[in-house]
This record gives C-alpha cells, sequence and structure tokens, in this order.
C-alpha cells in the first residue's frame, strides 16, 4: 500500500516580483509571486497584494511575511483535499490546532500563531475588493461576514468588531484569540505614541488656568506648555524621573556645557544663563558651539543628576535637548517667569531650572506626574511620565548597541553586551544591573538580529559564543561552509529534509567527533552497537 506524499507549504513556490514589474501603472518591485502546485501564478494572493499596494494600505517590503502564512494555509487546506475557496471558521481552528505542537516546544508563541490567523483571516475578507470578478467573470463571492447570534450565518468565515483607544473599531476573525504579553504588564509607548504625547504638551490644551500677574493670560499658556514639553523631553530623551525633572538645576547644565568646552573657558555664574537671555551675541556664540559639537560628531551632552536614593549620575542629553533647554527653556521661558519674581518680597531666585507659573517656585514631582498622566489620557494612550522614562531606556539600549557594535568592528560577543548592559544601567540611575535592564538590552538584541522572542535570542547568544570560542581552531574553508550552512536553513521550511539530515549526521558520533565523547553525567544505557570498518 502506497502513501501520496504530505503537501508542504513550499511546495507553492514563493518569488518576488523584479524591479521592472508594474502594477496599475505603478512600479511594484518585490510584490510577492505565489504559484499553485502546477506551477501557474495564483490569481487571487497576487490581485490580493497588488490591491494592497496600490490602495497604500500596506508596504511592500512587509507583504512577504503575510505571503509566507498565506501560503502554509494553503498547504494545509490542499493536505485535506479543500479547494482553496472552501475556507471556514473549522478550517482556520483547525489550523490553529496544528501549530500546538510547535507552540509546546517553543518554536513558535501563541501570539505568532494568532497574527497567521489574522493574516489570512485579511486575505479573505478583503479579496472580493481586490478581486472583483472569478474565473467565471462572475462578481466574486464574500468570504467574510458578522457572526449571527440567533441564526446560522451565510459566510463561511465570521467575524466580529474589537474596538480599541489605539486603533478604533476594526474588524476581526470570530475565532480570534487576545493573547497578553507574558511577564509585562506596563506597555512602553512607540516613538509615534511619545510624539502624540510631546506635540499635545506643547499645545494649549493640557494648560490649567492661573492667577496672571505681569503677563497675559495667552503668553503665559505659551509659556506653561513650551515647560511641559521640555520636561517631558527630559524623561523621553535624557531618561530623568520626575523627580529628577523638578531637581534638574541650572547650575548642573552650565558644568556639563563646561566639561565639553562649550563654554570657551569663560568662567559663568550660574544665574549668568538667566542674564544671557539679554545678551544675543554670547547666546549665539554658546549655540554655534553645540552646533559644531554635533558635527564632530559628538551627540550627547553627559548632566550631572541628583538621583533617586542620593544616587549621583550623569544623564545623556542629546545636544538637541540641550539647545531647546537653554534657548527655550532658560532665555525664553524662564526669563519671563523670573522677571515675576523681582516684584516678590523675597529676592531669591530658585535654582531650578523649571519653575511652576502657579507658585513661581520648583515644581513639585507629583505635579509633573500629574501633566504627564494627564496629556496620556487625553490621547487615549497608555502610559505615564514613568513610560516616558521606560521609552528612553528602549531607544538608549537600541543606540549603544549600535555604537558598542560599531566600536566592535560590528562582531557581537559577551564583552559587547556587557558593555550596554552596564552603560544602560548607569544612564538610569542603577547601582547593577537588574532583570529590567536585561529586558531593553534584549529587546536591542531581538531588534538588531530581527528575532521574535527570547528563545531564538538565547540560540543566537550560543551560537555566537560557540563561533567565538572555536574560531582558533576553525579553517577558512569550515567558516564558508557554516555560512552556506546557515544561508541555507534560513531560506529552507521549518522541518525541512535539510535540517533533518544536519540533525542526523550530527548525532551520528561516527560523523560528529563533539559526539565520540559522551558526557561524564551521562547515564549507561546498555550496550552501544559499534561500527566496525
Amino acid at each position: 500500500m502506497t502513501t501520496s506524499k504530505a503537501i508542504v507549504a513550499s511546495d507553492f513556490r514563493l518569488t518576488l516580483a523584479d524591479a521592472d514589474f508594474f502594477w496599475a501603472g505603478e512600479r511594484c518591485a518585490n510584490l510577492p509571486v505565489l504559484r499553485w502546485l502546477d506551477g501557474t501564478i495564483c490569481e487571487p494572493v497576487l490581485m490580493f497584494f497588488g490591491w494592497l499596494a496600490r490602495t497604500k494600505r500596506k508596504k511592500i517590503s512587509s507583504m512577504r511575511l503575510v505571503a509566507y502564512d498565506i501560503r502554509q494555509f494553503l498547504a494545509f487546506l490542499a493536505n485535506r483535499g479543500s479547494h482553496w475557496t472552501e475556507a471556514t471558521d473549522l478550517s482556520l481552528a483547525q489550523w490553529r490546532e496544528s501549530h500546538r505542537p510547535a507552540i509546546e516546544r517553543r518554536k513558535i508563541s501563541k501570539r505568532q500563531v494568532e497574527r497567521k490567523l489574522h493574516n489570512v483571516f485579511e486575505f479573505y475578507r478583503l479579496l472580493p475588493r481586490a478581486m472583483r470578478f472569478d474565473e467565471s467573470l462572475r462578481p466574486h463571492r464574500v468570504f467574510v461576514g458578522p457572526e449571527k447570534l440567533l441564526a446560522e450565518s451565510p459566510f463561511q468565515i465570521t467575524s466580529k468588531t474589537m474596538i480599541s483607544p489605539r486603533s478604533g473599531e476594526r474588524e476581526i476573525w470570530s475565532g480570534s484569540e487576545h493573547i497578553a504579553n507574558q511577564g509585562w504588564r506596563r506597555t512602553t509607548p512607540n516613538p509615534m505614541e511619545v510624539e502624540k504625547v510631546l506635540t499635545h504638551l506643547r499645545s494649549r490644551a493640557d494648560v490649567i488656568s492661573t492667577r496672571r500677574n505681569h503677563l497675559s493670560a495667552g503668553r503665559m499658556h505659551a509659556l506653561q506648555a513650551e515647560a511641559r514639553w521640555l520636561m517631558a523631553r527630559c524623561m523621553a530623551e535624557g531618561g530623568c524621573r520626575a523627580l529628577e525633572v523638578a531637581d534638574l538645576s541650572i547650575a548642573a547644565l552650565l558644568e556639563s556645557l563646561r566639561r565639553e568646552g562649550i563654554l570657551g573657558g569663560r568662567q559663568y555664574e550660574p544665574d549668568a544663563l538667566d542674564e544671557l537671555g539679554t545678551n544675543s551675541a554670547e547666546r549665539s556664540r554658546i549655540l554655534a558651539a553645540i552646533d559644531a559639537f554635533e558635527a564632530r560628531g559628538r551627540k550627547r551632552f553627559y548632566v550631572r543628576i541628583d538621583g533617586k536614593g542620593g544616587k549621583v549620575r550623569d544623564a545623556p542629553f542629546p545636544a538637541a535637548l540641550m539647545r531647546d533647554l537653554l534657548n527655550i527653556g532658560i532665555w525664553t521661558v524662564r526669563i519671563e517667569q523670573v522677571s515675576l519674581l523681582r516684584d516678590r518680597v523675597s529676592s531669591t531666585r530658585p535654582t531650578q531650572l523649571f519653575l511652576s507659573s502657579k507658585t513661581k517656585g520648583p515644581f513639585e514631582p507629583g505635579s509633573i506626574g500629574d501633566m504627564m498622566k494627564r496629556a496620556f489620557n487625553a490621547l487615549s494612550i497608555g502610559g505615564s511620565g514613568h513610560r516616558l522614562r521606560a521609552f528612553f531606556a528602549t531607544m538608549y539600549a537600541n543606540d549603544l548597541l549600535e555604537e558598542t557594535l560599531m566600536a566592535h568592528g560590528y562582531r557581537f560577543s559577551q564583552a559587547v553586551e556587557n558593555t550596554v548592559l552596564d552603560r544602560l544601567a548607569e544612564a538610569l540611575g542603577h547601582s547593577r544591573v537588574t532583570t529590567t535592564i536585561r529586558y531593553y538590552v534584549d529587546m536591542a538584541l531581538m531588534k538588531h538580529f530581527r528575532l521574535s522572542n527570547r528563545d531564538q535570542l538565547n540560540a543566537v547568544r550560543k551560537l555566537y559564543m560557540t563561533i567565538g570560542e572555536s574560531r582558533q581552531d576553525l579553517t577558512l574553508t569550515q567558516v564558508k561552509l557554516i555560512k552556506n550552512v546557515v544561508s541555507a536553513l534560513a531560506a529552507a521550511e521549518s522541518g525541512s529534509l535539510l535540517e533533518e539530515l544536519l540533525a542526523q549526521a550530527l548525532d551520528d558520533p561516527e560523523l560528529n567527533p563533539a559526539r565520540r565523547a559522551a558526557p561524564a553525567n551521562e547515564e549507561k544505557s546498555g550496550p552501544k552497537l559499534k561500527l566496525v570498518k
């Protein structure tokens, strides 16, 4: 009795369109082109991706992963003897279940499986728009529609509506499951969300009215908005806590400028930075020195911060932030606020950079945190002032990794990772490398190596460490062979014949010298067969 060979996803050949490929009058290089088992072009999939490109719903660079998911589902249907048009809620649920062994072996996560299901669902949902007529020139059937509570749905695949603050209202598969991030309850805002928060704070929407003295209400609103914007940037770009923003002093900025030679050897008293608001020539000279600092490839000023628990650290402030703190924070906002203090009985001038328009003194840390939280809530974005600090940690870890790799000739090693861990811990004011610090560095490494989970990252770590430890014993031919094996495995499907053959070869002590000597702690399991030559 013979059994037919199982169909694998790679049997549906996937290629990318060349540079001269046009769709709807526009060049669409690298558009995914899928072929049926007989080698003919899979027209529904081509029409789907062509429509996505034409309507700008998805970037072509992001379509390849979607194409892989679609062809995996087509192979799943083919193995069950189903036509591609016979996809149903049941077949989607069964496809999800088919991934369970891989999930249990931690080859794939539940979130990745749900993403695959969503991509396939979107293909069937949007296909009638992309391909209006079928092969018989009849209007294409509608595969997806809302589920019915009191009656059977006429649609093969049913949908439900999901409403979220971020993406609004959208249609998803009725059987989709929400898989929360494991182990991390609070999300970190992304760059677009942070930019929205900063824009909101700089507008007048988040300003609370207070009694005015000499300044008009409109001008005071503008000053408050600029101050809030700069305080948020100290958190998002400098990694400061609310307490550290409240205590940020003019003297700390002055000392940072002095250390980098921006002051040109001139000696300034802390109060002098306030006075420079009326000295346009000296202000221009300092700002020009900051521009020259950047032109030399320098990115950051290090500002002395009195942190949590009395710990002192140098916070990395980008040059653009330092420039705005001087030009806007001190020489615009602060000098106008300080002018009000001169009319008060006490002539003592606060040393802190940011002053409250209500009290004319430094801000309370709690009020700074409340300002940030109100801005996040007003925009329906999950987060707070402390999550701006988390955003800083995420972005700074990426920058540190890139800088450290460059310094080491882009050769990853444990020394590179340890350097990034130590510098990030120092920037955040941690006395040691904590689990939190490791998390941000892990995320940076996963982004750099384009990995989707920590299991893959740990495997990559071991790969690099093994190569590093063995590099003296490897010949040039062996190094080239390793490169070719890695490239071949990357191009092959998971569980391919190549993968199986390599695993068998490595497990064979006759072929793999590393297997000839059994580990010392390996239990003896009886006599072994020995190959006789």
